[in-house]
């Protein structure tokens, strides 16, 4: 690198090295291991001391380092100090942040505050990474690709626990990696297998001055060449050939894998692996919700009570086993409940509550954060499936097994690499600088001594960065984490497939060019007139034009350029893919394997984007030079011109690239091409990549562009006259069902310029009778007034609104018909629950509907918890105070029982409303006094207080709005 800068939070930049001042960088090493350190060690010399603070970061070959120690300082002379400085990565940062459960951090209301455990899938755990490092980071992380894991697992947490250490302990849980990926100043965390297959392969001992193998360790301790292969035991049933999930059509003694090759070389090794996470298993998801909270519908679930042809037996129950529902998303993500009842008919799964150590109770009726809802994905545990779901399971375990055997099946090898700056720097263009390899990079290798043939990944690389392409390499079959000292098992992924994702058709594109030639030598000239004069420098007349050069006819598939790659315009990301040419050889396509790399632009000039590919070989590369460079120059490599990008535009300050390869041939009627695209590129028809995109940033129709597979419309969508989308109909700037009721009315409909809802179905009502009859139920929504429920039988119907809830006609059976009693109501409260009467310090009850009303007015009207007209009590309960003391009466208290055994004064209510009722019984000898509390006691006269006549005598007394009237009540 020419020069390493310096910056500063104030936005200060500063070079390290400087003549100005005397600095010097003496060496300079970025040193990276895969799941560890990720370091940038400088070592500065310089006659003046130095000011380097916490905090300042450099830019190496596209990635942030950080200085978050102070650098160790020797002084070796008046005038010489030397600093030792060490920048980390930005995965560092995930250090400073704890690994914190509690509520308050992850806005979850399932979590223990006690912050010891939590059970989910990877994304839940990722999850909380995030919420803790954006306590200290804010708007600076995100989760970007994982994936989807079969079982959820608990895992428990301590104090010293850091998002970090936590990150690579995920890794091993979950049997993957993890990349951070640095753009526009925001960190994505991927969960994924990161790195390439390198194209060249290197042999052991082989030199010529390009490249040394030197084979450091051989080990056979964990080789494997008869592998035994199980599944678990979840979802199992006694019909099933064995206890475990076996291989496809094979017993339990012949579930096994056995590859000849292997076993010719090594002779036989005997291994067991056993997947516990692959079993029969179904996830299915909540379309709809019952009638209590622990129950919910899945109409796409298989009939779960269906029998056997004895019509007994249960098909998927298994006997004495309870079936369990375990959430996978949702707020019950993680947990499992027992499975009550499943009705075939509706396809709704009634679960048992749950009651956890500290006595919560899940499913909650009280509180939404402990319910499911539509969309939860869930899982069946302890039954057995159909046979699709068994087929699709022991699938699954042949190709797990396959994949750990051919992991496992050849001898743990270390070799370290090194390859000559020069052989490194062909590989990039002229006025660049490229990242050729990175860590988790797989290094096709060839030790013929020991019958390895395969791809071993690059574990470690030191590069120096005063010597850009001296690189020193450790390529393993072992990964392990070197920050929290932990080995990761079961990272021996070394096989070596190229996957040709949405490659196109080779053959077909041959045939597209041989017959677009043999077109193009076919033309004539029926007319005779238009290769003469029609050819001029202002217009082109003619039956045929081919546009492309024969080099340049070949397709890339899943290549990707990433111009200005970190808001960089100097910088470039490119992930190879593959390239295969149609024309180089006349008999056959050729394919090369692009290698990944990311590219530093030394000019602001516009580069030529090649694709440098081996002549002998299936390697190759994507590189970016200055120098007009012709397809076969190099007798070595195909340069094959693939594009162009452009140098820095002035008013965007951005780069771009512009692809020219392949072909365009116009004929008569068609036009054959790769991409139609407006000059701005905004529009475009890429029909090689089938996608396309018409529109601008804030209006636009895309597919297979911003999600893949999927069309995609931006900003608003105008349907003049009318239109049908699905089972919905576009007309007159409203939106109908195509379902109707029996009188043709739409079941669903929405109006946006009047911001409506219409929702209509047929149903049945009680007539006069008391009988049933059919008749439409029409709900109206309307932002501008209510919901109104109507049927048409009437026309009578509810309201509700923010000022309340109007019913105007009972039409609900309040009690099962069962009973034999019609009770026919316009609103039912029917309550059920399960409350001890402990609960609450005695003060717990249970209602079906509680009243409640308060006039805050300063010259306040009556305000009651309920009004009713002819009110019919079934049973009647009074508020009741049972007193041993004088006592003030509260609005609430209805009927007072006086035990006292001395003389005690009630003081009736201050602002008693008209028609306030009260009771008040002398139970015991001793003189009870009834106080007005400011109103007067009417008896015979007015008083200001009264005493109860005699022991077991009753006063009531009612407000009439100026007095208290008072009646006594005898034994």
């Amino acid at each position: 690198m020419e020069q390493i800068l310096i910056n500063r939070a104030d936005g200060s930049i500063i070079p390290i090295q400087s003549k100005r001042t005397a600095t010097t960088i003496t060496s300079a090493q970025q040193r990276i291991t895969l799941l560890g350190a990720d370091t940038v060690n400088i070592t500065v010399e310089s006659a003046y001391g130095q000011d380097y603070r916490i905090g300042d970061t450099i830019a190496v070959f596209g990635r942030i380092y950080k200085l978050n120690r102070l650098p160790r300082v020797n002084k070796t002379g008046n005038f010489l100090f030397s600093y030792e400085l060490e920048f980390e990565g930005i995965q560092y940062d995930l250090t400073r942040a704890t690994y914190d459960l509690t509520i308050d951090t992850t806005s979850n209301q399932l979590q223990d505050v006690q912050s010891d455990a939590l059970t989910g899938d990877l994304k839940r755990f990722a999850d909380v990474i995030i919420a803790n490092i954006s306590r200290i980071f804010p708007n600076a992380w995100q989760i970007g690709e994982y994936p989807e894991t079969i079982a959820d697992k608990t895992l428990v947490f301590g104090e010293s626990d850091n998002c970090l250490s936590v990150l690579q302990r995920l890794c091993t849980e979950f049997n993957t990696e993890f990349e951070i990926e640095q753009i526009n100043g925001i960190n994505t965390i991927h969960f994924r297998k990161s790195g390439q297959i390198f194209p060249f392969v290197f042999e052991f001992g082989k030199g010529k001055g390009i490249y040394h193998l030197d084979r450091q360790n051989v080990s056979s301790a964990n080789i494997v060449t008869r592998l035994k292969v199980y599944g678990a035991t979840k979802n199992i049933s006694m019909k099933y050939r064995a206890q475990r999930l076996c291989l496809p059509a094979k017993s339990k003694g012949q579930s096994y894998i056995e590859k000849q090759q292997a076993v010719e070389h090594y002779g036989i090794w005997e291994n067991i692996k056993y997947f516990e996470d692959i079993y029969p298993r179904r996830t299915g998801s909540i379309t709809a919700l019952g009638d209590s909270v622990l129950q919910f519908v899945d109409d796409t679930m298989f009939d779960l009570n269906e029998k056997e042809p004895d019509g007994v037996t249960t098909k998927y129950l298994l006997p004495g086993v309870s079936a369990k529902i375990h959430f996978n998303t949702g707020n019950l993500a993680g947990y499992e409940f027992e499975v009550h009842s499943f009705d075939s008919a509706s396809k709704m799964f009634t679960l048992v509550r749950l009651t956890d150590d500290r006595g919560d109770v899940f499913p909650n009726e009280s509180s939404a954060a402990f319910q499911f809802n539509i969309g939860d994905e869930y899982k069946l545990l302890d039954i057995a499936l159909p046979q699709s779901y068994i087929d699709a399971a022991e699938q699954e375990l042949e190709e797990k097994g396959n994949e750990y055997y051919d992991q496992n099946c050849q001898p743990k090898v270390q070799y370290g690499l090194s390859i000559s700056d020069s052989f490194l720097k062909k590989l990039t263009g002229a006025g660049t600088t490229g990242n050729i390899i990175n860590v988790g990079d797989y290094i096709p290798v060839n030790d013929s001594d020991i019958g390895i043939d395969k791809s071993i990944r690059v574990n470690s690389f030191t590069r120096d960065l005063l010597s850009e392409y001296k690189y020193e390499l450790t390529i393993s079959d072992t990964v392990t984490t070197g920050i929290i000292n932990r080995i990761i098992s079961d990272l021996t992924d070394i096989s070596n497939i190229v996957d040709y994702n949405d490659l196109r058709d080779p053959a077909k594109a041959r045939s597209n060019w041989r017959t677009g030639q043999e077109l193009l030598n076919m033309v004539f000239d029926p007319e005779g007139n238009y290769y003469g004069d029609k050819i001029s420098p202002s217009i082109v007349d003619t039956m045929a034009l081919w546009v492309g050069a024969k080099s340049m006819q070949f397709g890339l598939s899943e290549t990707k350029f990433e111009p200005n790659y970190d808001g960089d315009v100097n910088q470039i990301r490119v992930t190879g893919g593959t390239l295969t040419h149609y024309t180089i050889n006349e008999a056959e396509a050729v394919s090369w394997n692009l290698a990944d790399n990311t590219t530093i632009f030394d000019y602001d000039k516009p580069y030529y984007i090649y694709a440098k590919c081996d002549r002998c070989s299936n390697a190759g590369s994507v590189i970016f030079s200055t120098e007009q460079i012709k397809v076969e120059q190099d007798v070595n490599f195909y340069h094959f011109w693939i594009g162009v990008v452009s140098s820095v535009d002035v008013e965007l300050n951005v780069r771009f690239v512009a692809l020219s390869y392949g072909f365009t041939m116009i004929n008569g009627r068609w036009i054959k091409t790769g991409v139609i695209t407006s000059s701005d590129g905004n529009n475009y028809f890429d029909l090689d990549g089938n996608s396309f995109r018409l529109g601008n940033n804030t209006n636009s129709l895309d597919f297979n562009v911003s999600q893949a597979d999927t069309l995609t419309l931006k900003g608003d969508l105008n349907i003049i006259g009318s239109a049908k989308i699905a089972n919905w109909l576009f007309n007159n700037d409203k939106i109908y069902s195509e379902q109707t009721t029996q009188d043709n009315t739409p079941k669903a409909s929405l109006d946006g310029l009047s911001g409506s809802i219409n929702l209509a179905a047929d149903i049945e009502v009680y007539d006069p009778s008391g009988e049933r009859q059919d008749t439409k139920q029409t709900l109206q929504m309307d932002s501008n007034y209510a919901i109104r429920v109507i049927a048409d039988v009437d026309g009578l119907g509810a309201t509700i609104n923010s000022q309340g809830i109007f019913v105007n006609k009972a039409g609900m059976q309040a009690v099962s018909s069962a009973t034999g009693f019609q009770y026919i109501s316009a609103l039912i409260a029917n309550a059920t629950g399960n409350l001890e009467a402990s609960a609450f310090t005695n003060s717990a009850i249970l209602s079906g509907v509680i009243g409640l009303c308060n006039n805050t007015n300063d010259n306040p009207a009556p305000a009651y918890g309920g009004i009713f007209f002819k009110l019919l009590a079934n049973g009647l309960f009074l508020g009741t105070r049972r007193i041993t003391s004088s006592y003030t009466m509260l609005e609430t208290d209805t009927y007072i029982s006086c035990t006292n055994t001395s003389a005690i004064t009630i003081s009736l209510f201050q602002t008693p409303y008209t028609g306030m009722t009260v009771l008040i019984k002398r139970v015991n000898s001793a003189i009870v006094t009834i106080s007005g509390n400011g109103k007067n006691i009417w008896t015979n006269t007015s008083v200001n207080q009264i005493n109860i006549a005699a022991q077991g005598n009753t006063a009531i007394l009612v407000y009439d709005g100026q007095y208290w009237n008072y009646n006594n009540l005898g034994v």
